[in-house]
């Protein structure tokens, strides 16, 4: 399978009775996603990952800020060897998947801190043009 084109990363608010949010990006796995409320990370037992989507055992509050955000570890399963067989296409294209899957991530990355830095640079002009 090839890594669609996609952002790993998608923001909620929450409504006190929503408990599905769909990620809208490819992540294999739990251990593989960080999930944020108002900028705290929940307790793992506190939520699921079922078919796409977080679900979280309790709704979360009324206004409350949701971070999905993939997480790939930066490691790789498979040692290859010409003896036993493992330098098979299955394995090479899950490590070069898990190679995009993490560029992605990085390209996010590289977004928020601008939107970050941009937001922090009209806070600081604000201050200074309003300044007596």
């Amino acid at each position: 399978m090839s890594v669609p084109e996609q952002t790993p990363y998608k923001e909620y608010m929450g409504n006190g009775v929503t408990k599905n949010f769909a990620l809208e990006f490819t992540c294999d796995s739990k251990q593989e996603l960080k999930v944020f409320i108002d900028n705290v990370e929940p307790e793992l037992s506190t939520w699921s990952l079922v078919g796409g989507s977080v679900v979280f055992t309790t709704a979360p509050a009324s206004d409350s800020k949701i971070v999905l955000k993939r997480a790939t570890k930066l490691e790789r399963t498979t040692n290859y060897s010409s003896t036993n067989n493992s330098f098979r296409p299955e394995a090479i294209n899950k490590d070069l998947d898990r190679v995009w899957l993490k560029l992605q991530e990085l390209g996010v990355a590289d977004m928020l801190l601008k939107i970050y830095v941009d937001r922090l640079h009209g806070e600081q002009k604000d201050y200074i043009d309003n300044k007596d």
